[in-house]
């Protein structure tokens, strides 16, 4: 092969070299971007989870509270209603 002939086979294999080396880096530049996309997913993802499970405690926490609530005042509408009952009686007694 002439020198000119070896000059263009290194220069070309030279410059397939570096096309195939810009196409890793880019490939790997890729896959950094989808590493880096999948941890700020899995973070928001797990910070939403906490939020969700306080927000069910939360929840579960209000419903305790209002069935209380209910309760107490069945309780007292059942109390009064007995107190009412006994004053009409009471009333109609002492006529």
């Amino acid at each position: 092969m002439t020198e000119l002939g070896t000059m263009k086979v290194v220069l070309g294999r030279n410059k397939k070299d570096e096309v195939e080396e810009q196409g890793e880096q880019g490939a790997l530049s890729v896959i950094k971007s989808l590493m880096d996309e999948e941890l700020c997913l899995i973070e928001q993802r797990d910070e939403l989870l906490t939020l969700k499970g306080e927000l069910k405690l939360q929840a579960k926490e209000r419903i305790e509270a209002v069935t209380g609530n209910i309760q107490k005042l069945k309780h007292e509408v059942s109390e009064l209603k007995l107190q009412c009952e006994q004053l009409k009686q009471f009333i109609s007694d002492s006529k």
